[in-house]
């Protein structure tokens, strides 16, 4: 579908700023979103890097049997727009001049959350709707530009080379495999860090078994997701001009759509199930399908436009993490993407998540000190940014089922419930909510005393006018508040998550530092 694109060129030394390259070799397992900005991210420190890859690597936009995924719909979230940007200067607007669409997401997209549509407003939120084959393409452009990066394509990955330093295992190397030729023996290569981007926990798993490292423990959340894409034709004015529907799934309404503008003169339609069946893939199944979810615009651009091609299924009955906090990782290795968290592709979270984490890694070999302590450091943020991610996905798969773990994690749903509520008439509480979901603030935004204000009286039928504003003192302003009467939850447990998620949060940072656990939750919320 993709008319082949001419890739702007770039100096990467332009401009950018001079690290000491206390690195030798960097072996960066695996050449997809999360593997090629590892290797930009690791590129200024390195004498060279080798980004080794199981695929086929085409010099243009198109499919690969290692991304099964790639032809569904894929977008940036502002987060992951700004850190691709900070690690390859212009990205973003490169992707702009071949076709991609930039902008605030709160103005740019209509979104429906709790079964109604958001208010519109501006939340400095600028997401990125561009094809992941258009993205991965662009990326390996910008990296084979760099002197020391080699890409290895058609070449799997057999296992790690590790030897033992000071009663610590280490990373030494990985051992590779030419698919095609079947009796040739492993090649060996040595590194100084190798970086797995391979996408799947299961393969870093069963090498660090075969080596008799500590296997990180690993997470299992039941998401059920099925979905089904395809691409309509779209003309300029479709939806208001704007570039992009999402409607997203709810308890009442298990089913999700989502529409965006394409960099090839199309919409990518991609419609959701978390129930037992799939969306149908019959084109009339399809559009009945469309027009059950909550946003009436998906329907409309099912009945109105012509589809391009069948739809395309896609299933994931899990998300799935490594919890690599909770041993010692040998040294000399790091881990990015996928490898370490796979997430539900609704949220369309991970390219973003690997974004980020790509540039965490770049600013930590960036500082001094001894490189593993650095690396250490690495993982600790990256599991931070998973953490964030993950949670929003727990909190929205529960909302959707009805379930939760205990009173005060139920009670949370009901609170988001409730901010998005209150997000359909006020500015403020749908821009507070759209940064959360474009992970530009952390969900305990939802919680500040101005958000806290704001959806209370949302709940009380307050216009928004009548509210004071979000940036307010940690504290509660001292004047009287009207008597609220939420829905079951009452205000009060609905607001229980506000202190629980603080502590265990200290609690959490408390115990990454390596320090005693000096916080234990019970149930009731307390702390001793």
């Amino acid at each position: 579908m993709f008319a082949t694109p001419a890739f702007p060129t770039h100096d990467p030394d332009h401009g950018a700023p001079i690290h000491p390259r206390h690195l030798g070799t960097v072996l960066v397992l695996g050449g997809s979103i999360a593997g090629l900005l590892a290797a930009a991210a690791v590129a200024p420190f390195a004498d060279r890097v080798v980004v080794v890859e199981r695929d086929p690597l085409p010099d243009q936009p198109g499919p690969r049997p290692g991304t099964p995924q790639a032809q569904q719909s894929h977008a940036l979230l502002a987060s992951g727009c700004a850190a691709i940007d900070e690690l390859l200067p212009g990205a973003s607007h490169d992707l702009v001049v071949l076709g991609a669409h930039k902008g605030d997401s709160a103005a740019e997209v209509h979104t429906f959350a709790g079964g109604g549509r958001l208010t519109a407003t501006v939340a400095g939120a600028d997401s990125l709707a561009v094809s992941r084959l258009m993205l991965e393409a662009y990326l390996r452009s910008r990296v084979r530009e760099l002197a020391v990066v080699t890409l290895l394509d058609n070449t799997d990955v057999r296992g790690l080379r590790g030897e033992l330093t000071m009663g610590r295992p280490r990373v030494s190397g990985a051992h590779i495999h030419d698919p095609g030729d079947q009796e040739g023996e492993d090649e060996s290569l040595d590194a100084d860090l190798v970086v797995d981007a391979t996408g799947s926990p299961g393969r870093a798993a069963a090498w660090f078994a075969r080596e008799g490292w500590d296997v990180p423990e690993h997470e299992a959340f039941a998401v059920g997701v099925r979905c089904a894409t395809t691409h309509l034709a779209r003309s300029s004015g479709d939806v208001g001009g704007r570039t992009g529907v999402l409607s997203l799934a709810t308890r009442q309404t298990p089913r999700q759509g989502l529409a965006l503008a394409q960099e090839d003169g199309a919409w990518t339609l991609t419609l959701t199930s978390y129930e037992d069946r799939p969306p149908p893939a019959d084109p009339e199944g399809f559009r009945a399908f469309g027009h059950s979810v909550d946003a009436p615009e998906i329907g409309e651009l099912l009945d109105t436009h012509e589809v391009l091609e069948p739809p395309r299924p896609y299933r994931l009955p899990h998300s799935t993490r490594r919890r690599i906090e909770r041993t010692t990782l040998p040294s000399g290795y790091a881990v990015i993407g996928d490898a370490l968290c796979s997430l539900d592709p609704n949220f369309r979270q991970g390219m973003s998540v690997a974004a980020l984490q790509a540039v965490a890694l770049h600013d930590e070999l960036a500082q001094s000190g001894a490189r593993d302590k650095r690396v250490d450091a690495y993982h600790r943020r990256a599991v931070a940014i998973v953490d964030q991610a993950w949670d929003m996905v727990v909190t929205a798969v529960h909302g959707i089922r009805g379930t939760g773990e205990g009173r005060s994690e139920k009670a949370f749903v009901s609170y988001v419930a409730a901010v998005q509520h209150g997000a359909r008439s006020d500015p403020e509480l749908a821009r507070a909510f759209l940064r959360v979901v474009n992970m530009l603030d952390p969900p305990q935004a939802l919680m500040r005393p101005g958000i806290v204000v704001r959806v209370a009286g949302a709940a009380a039928h307050l216009p928004p006018t009548h509210l004071p504003s979000v940036h307010l003192p940690v504290h509660l302003p001292k004047v009287p508040l009207p008597e609220v009467h939420l829905p079951s939850p009452p205000l009060p447990e609905i607001l229980m998550p506000v202190q629980i998620a603080a502590r265990r949060t200290k609690a959490r940072r408390a115990a990454r530092k390596g320090g005693r656990t000096a916080y234990k939750i019970k149930d009731q919320g307390s702390v001793s």
